[in-house]
């Protein structure tokens, strides 16, 4: 083929996932969250091949409220199939959260029943 020219190609990957979270013990949530995705990419000039990939991420996660403050820690270990491959992950999470200046507090506190999201 001459330099400087190609066959266009348009890609489409769909994407489906889901996830559910079992409430363990206040504030500790068990957690399995799932993504199954069609990869679609350039095969040649002019032709596409797809891709099937399904992770399952089974993890953990807790928190703990200090005042007006929450600490939240989580790990999975994604196992994703891809192509008869199978391949794992660890995954770590940390976030920590805090008021928002300029909020005006709520008369009514309440306590969190599980980690914000």
């Amino acid at each position: 083929a001459p330099v400087g020219t190609a066959a266009r190609v348009d890609l489409f990957s769909p994407h489906l996932a889901a996830s559910g979270i079992y409430r363990l013990r206040p504030m500790l949530n068990a957690m399995l969250e799932s993504s199954l995705d069609f990869v679609e990419s350039a095969a040649g000039p002019g032709t596409t091949a797809r891709e099937t990939v399904f992770t399952l991420s089974p993890g953990v996660r807790g928190g703990w409220n200090i005042g007006d403050r929450q600490i939240v820690i989580g790990a999975a270990v994604p196992v994703t199939f891809s192509s008869g491959d199978t391949s794992h992950a660890v995954f770590g999470y940390f976030s920590f959260e805090g008021p928002i200046k300029g909020l005006k507090k709520s008369k009514k506190q309440t306590t969190s029943a599980s980690p914000r999201p």
